[in-house]
């Protein structure tokens, strides 16, 4: 396991090749070792308040290799793993690039791959087989599994919980 220490050094460019590890093979991702923000992206700060910035790692090492990053365009990743900062795995585009390419990949989290779903596909599908016998009712089976009686009758409706293959 790689040991990690503050690194207490003023230059973004030192402090970032401190966290990266950068394989022999130049095509692999150049992975991220540590601070991580919200769904996994690298980050990191130079500098002490008042005066501390912060950096997605990313984005930095796109710069860092390409300049400037325009206003309203992104820094996606063609490799799809966010501790990536391999420059050849980068490339900018818009949101809405971002989100077919994200749609194109089957990258969107539904069912029960969200992080707050109480449900899977087996039991949705269970959930409708029961109602569709005409011996339960809505609310009995949201008590049953669970869930509210309105996330029943979205399933039951088709609304929810719908197969996506």
């Amino acid at each position: 396991m790689l040991k990690l220490m503050k690194i207490r050094n003023k230059n973004p460019l030192l402090k970032f090749l401190a966290y990266v590890v950068k394989p022999a093979d130049p095509s692999a991702c150049r992975d991220w070792v540590n601070t991580v923000e919200h769904r996994n992206y690298p980050k990191f700060y130079v500098g002490t308040p008042p005066n501390r910035k912060m950096f997605r790692a990313h984005r930095f090492s796109f710069e860092r290799h390409n300049g400037p990053i325009p206003e309203g365009l992104q820094v996606l990743h063609s490799c799809d793993n966010p501790r990536c900062t391999n420059p050849r795995h980068l490339f900018l585009g818009t949101n809405e690039v971002n989100m077919k390419d994200r749609n194109a990949k089957n990258r969107l989290a539904f069912g029960e791959r969200t992080g707050s779903a109480k449900l899977t596909w087996k039991l949705s599908e269970e959930i409708k087989d029961l109602y569709a016998t005409g011996n339960f009712s809505q609310r009995e089976l949201g008590k049953r599994y669970g869930v509210a009686h309105t996330a029943i009758g979205s399933i039951t409706r088709g609304e929810h919980w719908v197969s996506r293959s």
